[in-house]
């Protein structure tokens, strides 16, 4: 039927990290910084990873190898949208720390084309611009332990990454929050932070090539 999705809506994060780098980039980074090279004059030769070199990484993890979908691949953290993504407490929570109707519609895209993705249901009491960046933040909670939070001070560029007592307390919420993603917001409230939509960019859009199947054994 023309015009419905054949597609599950879903969000990835390209999650980048501010950290020292080294000094003199070694001979070929430049042409291609996944390459591992070798430091010249040196009588025993040592793999060099040219990330090292550079002030920032990025977060990827490796999927399973059992998974169905491309096994063993380097991805970034992301999954299908969820309903919980759309809950009207996200209002209420940024409505307690002080941010308004107008802070959020910030982050809505408007007087502009927008992909199929991005059109609106009637059921969501909150815009597609706001609940994927809660999707991909949710997400990249549950696969990598990582919580968004927004800056104490609200004033930072940048997001901040919440701290948790312990690993025990982390690892209990992410398997809470990957049971029932309405359980996010039960997190945020608990710790007293709201996500940090305002650092998560729209980057692009796509879909899996057609050719890519899970694997059947």
């Amino acid at each position: 039927m023309a015009g419905q999705k054949v597609w599950r809506d879903a969000a990835s994060l390209i999650l980048a990290a501010k950290c020292p780098a080294g000094k003199n980039l070694p001979r070929g980074c430049e042409s291609d910084s996944r390459q591992k090279i070798t430091e010249p004059n040196k009588e025993v030769a040592a793999p060099i990873d040219c990330s090292n070199y550079f002030d920032y990484k990025v977060l990827m993890l490796k999927r399973r190898s059992k998974s169905k979908f491309m096994p063993n691949a380097y991805v970034f953290p992301g999954g299908v949208i969820a309903q919980a993504d759309f809950a009207r407490g996200w209002r209420d929570l940024f409505r307690n720390f002080g941010y308004s109707e107008d802070d959020l519609e910030e982050l809505v895209l408007k007087d502009v084309d927008r992909p199929m993705l991005m059109k609106a249901e009637l059921d969501e009491s909150i815009t597609r611009d706001i609940a994927f960046r809660l999707a991909t933040i949710r997400e990249t909670f549950e696969e990598s332990g990582v919580l968004l939070v927004k800056s104490s001070t609200g004033s930072s560029s940048y997001s901040e990454a919440y701290s948790f007592s312990s690993s025990s307390t982390l690892n209990s919420w992410q398997t809470k929050v990957h049971s029932n993603p309405e359980e996010l917001l039960s997190l945020y409230r608990q710790v007293g932070a709201v996500p940090d939509l305002w650092a998560v960019k729209e980057w692009s859009n796509w879909l899996t090539p057609t050719e890519l199947h899970e694997q059947v054994k």
